[in-house]
């Protein structure tokens, strides 16, 4: 369900699943007076700066950071990928995300507010994990950044920008080599395939 994400009005109804705004809110509405949903938090209003907007979601959410947890939101619903979130994950590596696939793949989204030191301290974490990292963040030059800082990860780390995680999703490794998200999911799967006897 799509508000197992925080998410804003206008992100459900670009998810496309009501006929008409109103119904949208008719049934918002049925939600939250029988508390299967509820607002968890605000972002700022972008297209006229008036009153901010609310973020909905099944459960309470951290709001201290909500505009990082709705750009999260986006990037995940836009996969499409099973995924868990908040309390369900990991407890020692803390991803902001792992999508559920054949093998797990972390996420971390990165705003660029955070510096450098914090993101490699984050990314440390993952030191002789396996598993992918896939780190969105806003621009190229963070993407370079992060690569270049964290060769630790190998061919682990991949990194893409907000932009393109919402496009073809095309991820970059430290090396330099890159693979689309559909690719990598193909090629874990297919991996797995091999390994059964």
């Amino acid at each position: 369900m799509i508000l197992e994400h925080p998410c804003t009005t206008e992100m459900i109804w670009n998810f496309g699943r009501f006929s008409s705004k109103q119904a949208m809110y008719r049934r918002l509405g049925i939600l939250k007076k029988f508390g299967l949903i509820q607002v968890v938090g605000y972002i700022p209003n972008q297209t006229d700066g008036g009153r901010p907007v609310d973020v909905l979601a099944v459960e309470k959410w951290k709001s201290d950071n909500m505009n990082h947890e709705v750009k999260l939101s986006e990037v995940l619903l836009h996969w499409g990928v099973p995924s868990i979130r908040g309390k369900y994950v990991d407890s020692k590596l803390r991803p902001d995300a792992t999508l559920l696939t054949v093998r797990p793949i972390h996420v971390e989204l990165d705003t660029g507010s955070m510096h450098w030191p914090r993101v490699e301290s984050r990314l440390l974490r993952y030191r002789g994990c396996e598993e992918n990292i896939l780190f969105v963040t806003s621009t190229e030059t963070r993407v370079a950044g992060v690569l270049s800082r964290c060769e630790f990860l190998a061919s682990t780390l991949l990194a893409c920008t907000h932009e393109e995680a919402l496009e073809g999703a095309e991820l970059t490794d430290c090396v330099g080599e890159k693979i689309t998200l559909n690719n990598l999911l193909k090629n874990l799967s297919g991996n797995q395939q091999a390994e059964k006897p």
